[in-house]
């Protein structure tokens, strides 16, 4: 039997809307158009599937998920395992050693090094995270194009 989804109410398509726009995560952006052509264009599910490209199971497990909990359904549910160790503060300080010589602080060598950066990061914020840990920092900075 096909889903079958309920008129939207005036603020229910405007939520829909709202974050069909304005979204950052375009996940949710599509989430949140399935919703709208489901109900108000009363377009299939394979047909939905089809415009996002998506597997029609993903778009009935959406449908699903909006009708069980609303706006929040279209979200992820959190990520386990542990949270962050880095704060905005160390983040901050990491971007800024990295856009510097060590001589430029002040520090007796010229190059970085995991190990170099993680003591002076360690001693700047009191956070102390692995040379590892760095590395997957600077991968996460250059693949987003803060470089």
């Amino acid at each position: 039997m096909p889903l079958q989804m309920p008129p939207l109410s005036h603020n229910q398509r405007l939520e829909l809307e709202t974050l069909y726009r304005k979204a950052e995560d375009g996940r949710v952006r599509v989430r949140a158009l399935c919703i709208l052509l489901a109900a108000d264009q009363g377009q299939s599910i394979p047909e939905i599937a089809q415009i996002v490209r998506y597997h029609e199971e993903t778009v009935r497990r959406w449908l699903n998920r909006y009708l069980a909990d609303g706006i929040n359904g279209l979200y992820d549910a959190p990520k386990s395992g542990a949270p962050r160790k880095a704060t905005t503060n160390y983040l901050e300080e990491f971007f800024a050693a990295m856009s510097q010589s060590p001589n430029e602080l002040g520090l007796p060598f010229s190059n970085w090094t995991g190990r170099r950066l993680a003591d002076h990061l360690a001693e700047r914020t009191g956070l102390r995270l692995s040379a590892a840990s760095l590395y997957r920092l600077r991968r996460q900075k250059t693949s987003r194009g803060r470089d």
